[in-house]
């Protein structure tokens, strides 16, 4: 038998109650993904740049399916 732990810190944490058991709830999935029979230490300045790295991803999916990319290919040629 093995326990995993997700941890976060009230006053590092700001947050109302359900928010701190979903970022301890993150956290322990977190442990379980290096291993498992670890503990995981909430970050909230991880967690904002994870969320800013979705929110990039999630732009740059709504731009491909609009079509607002345009690939232009320029071949490199030595001219000597």
């Amino acid at each position: 038998m093995t326990a995993s732990i997700g941890l976060t810190i009230y006053p590092l944490d700001e947050a109302d109650g359900d928010t701190l058991l979903r970022h301890a709830d993150q956290a322990m999935y977190q442990a379980k993904q290096q291993g498992r029979n670890r503990y995981h230490l909430f970050d909230v300045h991880e967690d904002r740049k994870a969320s800013g790295k979705w929110e990039i991803l999630e732009a740059l999916g709504a731009t491909l399916r609009n079509d607002e990319l345009a690939l232009y290919y320029q071949p490199k040629a030595d001219m000597r």
